[in-house]
């Protein structure tokens, strides 16, 4: 059997924005419990609205050593 490319691309595709969302949730959520409190609207936007990986898992190590949701933010702006 002879496999699509064009369907290997939709699968590849998928698994990257499926991966993607899980960091993104994974970022939302350490910085629910580093700061114990909802993640600052503003924040989870932010967090939300980027698609590249590489800069989620900058700010993922930047929130286990944010000292406060401004200093996480201040990274944030800085990367």
């Amino acid at each position: 059997m002879k496999e699509s490319q064009t369907m290997l691309g939709w699968i590849r595709k998928g698994e990257s924005a499926g991966e993607l969302r899980r960091m993104q949730a994974i970022l939302i959520r350490t910085l629910e419990v580093r700061f114990q409190a909802p993640a600052p609207p503003d924040l989870k936007a932010a967090v939300e609205g980027t698609n590249d990986l590489g800069i989620l898992t900058r700010w993922f190590d930047a929130a286990l050593l944010a000292a406060s949701p401004a200093d996480f933010r201040s990274t944030m702006t800085a990367t």
